[in-house]
């Protein structure tokens, strides 16, 4: 609490809105990885411009698909991640969308999430938190090295563990 009064206190009170796209949430995560957001940004949205819709996408070869979003680095294997990732969700749910998951609590849309392929527990928690406003916390590096710094996990704490002890501290500052 003492940190959210600092940080308030210099940088004003943080006021955002989730976008409710999941599944446009899910696919620049994903673009996300290993780049910068400026990289990212123009993958998504090279993506969008060469594809036009998630079904054209999933039904678009791999080489394709790598190379609208090539800009973004690690083309072959993120084309590849969203090809199978829209291609599950049409065969599970008759259609490509996720605002299905608008309707679960976060756990289970979390857990819905995890079981797509190369999804973790922070990408899950990112579309949960920024698409759909679920009181979820993602944890990247920085999150974990400054929770460390800031003594709110041990300094011996795995990534798995602090993703659970900083969701738990998350949760309580909501109630």
């Amino acid at each position: 609490e003492r940190i959210i009064e600092l940080l308030e206190k210099e940088y004003g009170k943080l006021e955002w809105y989730p976008d409710g796209k999941p599944l446009a949430g899910l696919v620049r995560t994903i673009l996300s990885q290993n780049t910068s957001d400026t990289n990212s940004g123009r993958a998504f949205d090279m993506l969008m411009f060469t594809f036009g819709s998630w079904e054209t996408i999933a039904s678009a070869p791999v080489e394709h698909i790598a190379y609208a979003i090539r800009v973004g680095g690690l083309s072959k294997i993120k084309a590849v991640r969203i090809k199978e990732i829209l291609n599950q969700i049409k065969r599970e749910q008759d259609c490509i969308s996720l605002d299905f998951l608008n309707s679960m609590n976060a756990s289970e849309a979390k857990e819905y999430l995890m079981r797509l392929p190369g999804v973790g527990e922070k990408t899950a928690n990112c579309v949960l938190l920024f698409s759909l406003g679920k009181p979820c916390l993602p944890v990247d590096t920085h999150i974990f090295r400054v929770a460390k710094r800031l003594g709110l996990i041990d300094a011996r704490t795995s990534i798995k563990e602090a993703h659970r002890l900083l969701q738990q501290q998350y949760l309580k500052l909501g109630s």
